[in-house]
């Protein structure tokens, strides 16, 4: 009876065995459904945070053109101011001087210039003390 008993334990451990390890299964997979369903999920996350890194990286990529535009612009400005510096363009007060200047030039040269009406031309000939 002793080996009987024995047997019957044995049957009974691995019966309890086999329970456990269906038993083990179902909850296996279970976590393994689980377990995948939040990987579908995390997986879905990721393509949104992946749409929307690339919609952030073609924003970014418009803003850094437009601010290198900008450097270029400040930079010929810098290069324009440098040069008024050193080199200014007149003021009005003194574009009118300039200008007050160039007509009392002009009016100087008309003095010279002077016509006798009456006589007829090449009459003064080369000597002109003569004529």
């Amino acid at each position: 009876m002793l080996a009987d008993d024995s047997g019957e334990s044995e049957m009974t451990d691995i019966e309890q065995t086999l329970c456990e390890d269906e038993a083990g299964r179902d909850i296996t997979n279970r976590m393994l459904f689980d377990m995948l369903r939040k990987i579908s999920s995390e997986i879905e996350d990721l393509k949104t945070i992946k749409q929307t890194t690339a919609s952030v990286e073609a924003k970014l990529s418009s803003l850094l053109t437009r601010v290198t535009e900008v450097e270029e612009r400040v930079s010929e400005l810098k290069d324009t101011l440098m040069q008024h510096k050193d080199n200014p363009p007149p003021t009005k007060a003194d574009m009118e001087d300039i200008l007050e200047r160039l007509a009392m030039a002009e009016d100087r040269s008309r003095r010279n210039n002077l016509r006798f009406v009456g006589f007829a031309e090449g009459v003064e000939s080369r000597d002109i003390i003569v004529f």
